[in-house]
């Protein structure tokens, strides 16, 4: 994972920062087979064999990534799309929708109420970024006025998602703005790669804290440890996000999801721009069978895809996603262009937290 986001290091910084972001769930075994330590308090199917294989499902998907990407040219065409369907009235419609939308689209307890925080979020409030994105599009360069409401909706809505414990959200609406406002799509400039890794570390590091706010000072002195009794777990996301993995392969393994299931949920992530209460269950198997066996939320898209397409899923995921980036570069037209960006700046949602 590091040999190919250095590799891409000084062609394309949006897909090492992508790939540098992979490559923090990469790290994770290290726990368990050096420090000897579990991934997380859900202690369901975590053991060497299971580690190793969603470990090698990971390689399986970043050696599809790769071979899909290929050889990129260093002349990226320029993605011109602030302003690009420039429009007053459209703009404004939209920016009024947006603005109820943090409001009205989420509600539960802050982390003022409680140290974590918690929210129960509607399909409206995921799809903010979208209705953003639409924002974006519509807005007249030359506006100063419609550029500080740009600035003031961005602003709101981080606030919002930090205020009930969000976090991915905020990473991939500040790469959506810096992509598309600041043309960072060409980009090549060291400072952009150090911008956007330390903003997806700051991200993790309110993570941290905001599970185990008591942790805050031994973070900054290096120890992610907590003990529980008998059994040491670390305190990240990440370690949730493994045993999401671990999850979901055990209770495949076991039986416990069924070939129909396995269908259902695939073609419901085909299909899966209607509202999630729309779908059948199966659809979200980060959530599927809790009762059965516990999880902390979130799985890699590695182990998901083996469910839906046993071996073969990983790297058939891996190399569609990569063909996706390599041919939106060459901008062969809008669309596809636009694909390939919401793919580069949703890559925490995909990867790690379906």
């Amino acid at each position: 994972s590091t040999l190919i986001g250095l590799y891409y290091l000084f062609r394309f910084l949006p897909i090492t920062v992508m790939i540098f972001f992979f490559s923090l769930y990469f790290y994770v075994p290290k726990y368990f087979f050096v420090d000897e330590l579990y991934l997380s308090h859900h202690l369901y199917n975590q053991n060497a064999e299971s580690i190793n294989f969603v470990s090698v499902l990971n390689s399986m998907f970043l050696i599809g990534i790769f071979l899909g990407i290929g050889k990129l040219n260093h002349q990226i065409k320029k993605f011109d799309l602030y302003g690009k369907f420039s429009d007053k009235t459209v703009f404004w419609l939209l920016f009024i929708f947006c603005s109820i939308i943090p409001f009205v689209g989420q509600t539960g307890t802050s982390i003022f109420e409680s140290s974590y925080g918690s929210a129960e979020k509607s399909t409206l409030f995921e799809y903010f970024i979208i209705f953003y994105l639409l924002l974006l599009l519509f807005a007249d360069r030359k506006s100063n006025i419609q550029d500080l409401s740009l600035w003031i909706i961005f602003l709101i809505y981080i606030t919002r998602s930090l205020l009930f414990g969000g976090r991915v959200e905020v990473v991939i609406i500040s790469l959506l703005t810096l992509y598309i406002r600041y043309d960072f799509m060409r980009n090549r400039s060291i400072q952009f790669f150090i911008l956007a890794w330390f903003g997806i570390l700051l991200m993790q590091l309110i993570a941290i804290i905001r599970m185990s706010p008591w942790l805050a000072q031994e973070i900054f002195s290096g120890n992610f440890i907590s003990a529980e009794g008998i059994i040491w777990t670390i305190q990240t996301q990440y370690g949730d996000v493994y045993q999401a993995s671990l999850r979901i392969i055990g209770l495949l393994s076991e039986g416990f999801i069924t070939t129909n299931e396995r269908i259902t949920s695939l073609f419901s992530v085909i299909f899966g721009f209607f509202p999630s209460s729309w779908l059948p269950e199966v659809y979200n198997l980060a959530n599927y069978l809790r009762n059965v066996a516990s999880t902390g939320g979130g799985g890699l898209v590695s182990a998901y895809s083996y469910v839906w397409l046993g071996g073969f899923g990983p790297p058939i995921f891996g190399i569609i996603i990569g063909m996706v980036i390599r041919f939106g570069l060459r901008n062969i037209n809008f669309y596809l262009g636009l694909y390939c960006l919401l793919v580069l700046t949703f890559f925490p949602r995909w990867f790690a937290y379906y």
